[in-house]
């Protein structure tokens, strides 16, 4: 069975639309320019499971970096990759899903090659923020 790979690349462009989504949605109740009442009464509810939504998935992309949540909680089709790099110009960072208890990985493209053989990124000795 192929290996899973995420690229962080689409899901962060993921995150950034539906964001930005909220935010058109956000000025049209500010505004007043959606057209339709209902959907104008509608809005806000969806704004506000939009970004549930965004605050969820950065949850567990951030639970996948620090190494607590298996990399495969945030695989599917949108935002599935090849696990090689297409060529040496692929930059994108990869998380790769564990297998048989093997540590998650996010190695780069060029860093996955210089890498060949570790399993596992060293992780800096700075705590990272809580969101």
């Amino acid at each position: 069975m192929a290996t899973k790979a995420m690229s962080v690349s689409s899901e962060v462009a993921a995150l950034i639309d539906a964001i930005e989504g909220g935010r058109i949605l956000a000025r049209g109740v500010h505004t007043r320019t959606i057209d339709n009442d209902r959907d104008l009464m509608r809005a806000p509810m969806a704004i506000d499971a939009l970004l549930r939504l965004v605050v969820s998935r950065m949850t567990a992309l951030f639970g996948v970096l620090q190494g607590e949540q298996d990399p495969a909680c945030l695989i599917d089709y949108e935002n599935q990759t090849d696990a090689e790099p297409i060529d040496e110009r692929d930059l994108d960072t990869r998380l790769y899903a564990c297998t048989d208890g093997v540590a998650p990985s996010a190695l780069s493209g060029r860093r996955q090659q210089r890498h060949a053989g570790r399993s596992g990124v060293k992780s800096s000795k700075r705590k990272a923020r809580q969101p």
